[in-house]
């Protein structure tokens, strides 16, 4: 069963990996900001969210270590946009869907939000399968974004 952990609960260790895997090309490649992040600025990051309920972040911590992260960001009562990523040193398929599961669970049971809102590249196409996988529908088409969104069941 996945642990959940808040990025202001990390171990040094854990912020670390965490900025390790951001930094990895492959998961580069799929963000929106593309940039290498500092240990400093990564610090900072982490240090900013516990005072900015806009936004949270998530390791989720699995029997053999790391699996990934995910967030929640532009959090309002009712909306959030979601974003994830795995441990690029893991090759056991399916993890995002793991992840995705999990962070479905935390935004309707624990933020109760009413609709989570995830943007992915075009080309990302492993991304868009899983994203569909896990019942967000596409509702708009970007330059080179799928716009996705997911509604909780009433």
């Amino acid at each position: 069963m996945p642990r959940l952990i808040n990025f202001t609960n990390l171990t040094f260790k854990q912020t670390l990996d965490v900025l390790e895997w951001r930094n990895h090309p492959n998961i580069r490649s799929t963000s929106h900001n593309r940039e290498e992040i500092s240990i400093g600025s990564h610090r900072n990051f982490i240090d900013g969210l516990k005072s900015d309920w806009t936004k949270c972040y998530f390791y989720i911590a699995g029997d053999e270590g790391g699996l990934g992260v995910f967030s929640f960001s532009d959090i309002t009562g009712t909306s959030a946009v979601y974003g994830c990523y795995k441990n690029p040193y893991l090759t056991t398929k399916g993890i995002g869907t793991v992840i995705t599961k999990e962070a479905i669970l935390y935004a309707f049971n624990v933020l109760e939000l009413k609709t989570i809102y995830a943007d992915v590249y075009d080309d990302n196409i492993a991304s868009l399968k899983m994203f569909e996988k896990n019942g967000f529908i596409k509702y708009e088409k970007t330059k080179n974004l799928v716009k996705l969104r997911l509604d909780r069941d009433e």
